[in-house]
């Protein structure tokens, strides 16, 4: 979530919504994002993130839940 947290911040151009909340302790993190662009590459970072936290939820169901709308 860092990660694209910070890729986000430099494509600022691209956002059209982005709200996130990472406390210092980890603990119940939560991201929305929307946005609109045509830059593949904002596509494929956002694209990379999901399929990590998908790939997080499978293995550690308790701890991670993703909801794509």
């Amino acid at each position: 979530m860092y990660a694209l947290e910070g890729y986000l911040q430099n494509h600022e151009s691209d956002i059209v919504d982005h709200d996130a909340s990472i406390p210092d302790d980890n603990r119940d993190a939560r991201c929305h994002i929307r946005f609109e662009t045509k830059e593949p590459a904002v596509i494929g970072a956002f694209e990379c993130f999901l399929i990590g936290l998908l790939q997080i939820q499978n293995s550690y169901p308790d701890y991670c839940k993703v909801i794509v709308t």
